[in-house]
Formats: C-alpha cells, structure tokens, sequence
C-alpha cells in the first residue's frame, strides 16, 4: 500500500514591510518555518479591499497557523497607531 504524501501546515505571516530590516525578519521568519517543514506565506501590502479578498483572506483561510509580528514604530506599535474603521 502506497503512503500518500503529508501536506506542510500552511503558516500565514503578517509582518510589516516598512523597512529592509522589516522585509529582512519576514523572510527570516519564512525560512525558519520552512525548514521546520511548514509552508510559510508572507502577507505582502495590499492597496485595495479586492486585493485583500483575492489574496490575503483566501491564504488566512487556507492557513492552520498565523504569525503577526507588531514591530515598534516612534509613536508606539504599528497595529495600535493605525486608524482603523
């Protein structure tokens, strides 16, 4: 009997890409979790609501684990300091 191929847990990972150092820590990020034998995804910036439905929430849905990294901005946390609807 013939085993069937084990698919890697999808990673989804939300991490800010306003700097080098920032794109430098998600790629980090990916590699490690792809060595561990997961399959990672880095959210990239979306400008659009139809982006976001396209891409982003069908990899969140796809995904069995989910990695946010809030780095610090100078007037506090990235998430905190967005105005959010």
């Amino acid at each position: 009997m013939a085993t069937r191929p084990v698919e890697a847990a999808r990673i989804f990972i939300s991490c800010g890409h306003k700097d080098t150092d920032e794109a430098r820590i998600a790629s980090a990020i990916k590699l490690t979790t792809k060595s561990l034998g997961f399959d990672p995804y880095v959210a990239i910036d979306v400008q659009t609501f139809q982006g976001l439905k396209e891409s982003i929430f069908v990899q969140l849905e796809n995904s069995e684990y989910f990695i946010f990294v809030n780095f610090k901005r100078e007037r506090g946390h990235y998430f905190r300091t967005r105005n959010l609807p």
